[in-house]
């Protein structure tokens, strides 16, 4: 499962996916001013885009997920085996550096609450989960152009290949800025599918300078989580 919008307001917010926000934010923001502190300011700004259908963090990455569930325990029923979600590192880090700037619109409390809802929902079901954590999100396509990853086409050059496997939410390397290539959460994700590692577990996935793994050496990581 990847569900996702960005963490500040872009043009990904509106509700056709093409049309500007500046305006509705502002609005938004001008009309919740008697909510007291800044902070409180901009989460009544962000509940009322949220309730007048724009993609925001809530909308997309909690309530779709909700949405999600919903549909799947519908089609699928007691037949449900795994769930992979496509989430972030800092969910659970939230209140330490630099995640507070990256969750001042609320995109990680949102994919805490969508963790949350799914943990509850496997037990009760008793599907497996795994939560998927990369850090920015490097390499194409380069066709969804609402922030500066792919406005700018931000890549990681030919030696930085190399992946980190890290169990939790967690900073590896000791390198907070390490981030993830789109190619390798592909492969990441398709392996753990395919030999059942990290069963109702979190995992951080970043790449860091070196060459690809084998298959098999990236299988014995994931089988290490």
């Amino acid at each position: 499962v990847c569900t996702g919008t960005t963490a500040f307001p872009t043009q990904a917010w509106s509700p056709s996916g093409r049309e500007g926000v500046s305006l509705p934010v502002l609005r938004a923001l001008f009309d919740a001013r008697e909510a007291g502190g800044l902070g409180a300011v901009v989460e009544a700004a962000i509940a009322s885009l949220s309730a007048s259908g724009f993609n925001t963090p809530t909308v997309v990455d909690e309530v779709g997920n909700y949405k999600i569930l919903e549909a799947w325990e519908a089609a699928a029923g007691a037949s449900r085996k795994r769930l992979v979600l496509l989430s972030s590192v800092g969910v659970q880090r939230r209140a330490e550096m630099p995640y507070p700037i990256l969750n001042a619109c609320g995109v990680l409390d949102a994919k805490a609450a969508a963790e949350a809802a799914i943990v509850a929902d496997a037990a009760g079901a008793g599907y497996a989960y795994t939560f998927v954590r990369p850090g920015q999100l490097f390499g194409g396509p380069y066709d969804n152009n609402y922030y500066l990853g792919t406005l700018f086409q931000l890549d990681k050059d030919a030696e930085t290949r190399e992946v980190l496997l890290g169990k939790g939410d967690v900073t590896l390397n000791d390198d907070p800025q390490l981030g993830t290539l789109r190619s390798t959460l592909a492969e990441v994700i398709a392996q753990t599918l395919e030999c059942g590692a990290g069963e109702n577990a979190d995992f951080t996935c970043v790449n860091a300078k070196g060459e690809f793994p084998e298959p098999a050496v990236l299988r014995e990581r994931l089988a290490a989580l």
